[in-house]
């Protein structure tokens, strides 16, 4: 994904601003991160510290098209930094998407294993942390049917660690 995660399933306070001039702000903490069904290993050295999030949604409606927007910025204490920005356009039944997440090992007090440590602590096993992804998109829907078409691309600066994903999506709608 391209959308900085604090940790769905951790405990959070977490706040969202009314929408104002179709702006939607959003705030939240994470005193604990500790699961690994996200990017954080439960092996990490750093699973315990705290996170907190900030974002950005705008939403522009014009006669010719929509347009939704975010920017985002989540911080691990004492590990890294993760900066993200989407945007997409709607018109008639078609969508444009792009999206993109840049993650930051910077001034870290829980630096990248580059060395085996463990068994579950191989060199560069939380690599993720100094990263990059983006994902761009179109769809079109027509009627009842909605057809996607996708590519994801991640990689890791230190390692060849990469993800390329192609997808093709189809979903029919019943109402």
């Amino acid at each position: 994904s391209t959308i900085p995660n604090t940790d769905g399933s951790s405990f959070k306070f977490l706040y969202i601003t009314p929408e104002y001039y179709n702006t939607t702000l959003g705030f939240s903490y994470t005193p604990n991160v500790n699961s690994a069904d996200s990017l954080i290993s439960k092996f990490s050295s750093y699973h315990n510290e705290s996170a907190y999030s900030v974002a950005m949604y705008h939403r522009l409606e014009t006669n010719s098209f929509d347009t939704d927007f975010y920017i985002s910025m989540s911080d691990y204490k004492n590990s890294h930094t993760e900066y993200g920005t989407g945007i997409s356009f709607y018109r008639k039944g078609l969508t444009v998407y792009a999206s993109y997440l840049k993650s930051e090992v910077q001034n870290s007090d829980k630096p990248i294993t580059k060395s085996n440590k463990s068994k579950n602590k191989q060199a560069y096993f939380d690599d993720f942390r100094k990263s990059t992804a983006y994902n761009l998109g179109i769809s079109y829907e027509f009627a009842f049917l909605t057809s996607t078409l996708s590519y994801f691309n991640s990689y890791s600066q230190n390692t060849k660690a990469r993800n390329r994903i192609i997808n093709l999506h189809n979903s029919i709608k019943f109402d």
